[in-house]
């Protein structure tokens, strides 16, 4: 059968912000905090990574931010 025509948009969309994340990230533990994140957020954006190696996401205009940590901040 077709794979794809299972996957609802929404995943999709999760998996390409995933794809950006795992390039971004710094650690496994800011990897797996911004999987969980964005599981719960589906709708957030993921807007970059700061200075500080944060990386940023962006949900009904507020802005979290995920530490190497794999703290919110």
């Amino acid at each position: 059968g077709d794979w794809s025509s299972d996957v609802c948009s929404s995943d999709l969309v999760v998996t390409k912000v995933m794809e950006s994340v795992k390039k971004m990230s710094v650690s496994v533990e800011q990897q797996v905090a911004a999987e969980k994140f964005l599981e719960e957020n589906p709708s957030s954006k993921f807007v970059g990574k700061t200075n500080k190696k944060n990386l940023v996401f962006e949900s009904k205009n507020k802005q979290t931010k995920i530490s190497p940590e794999g703290l919110l901040v």
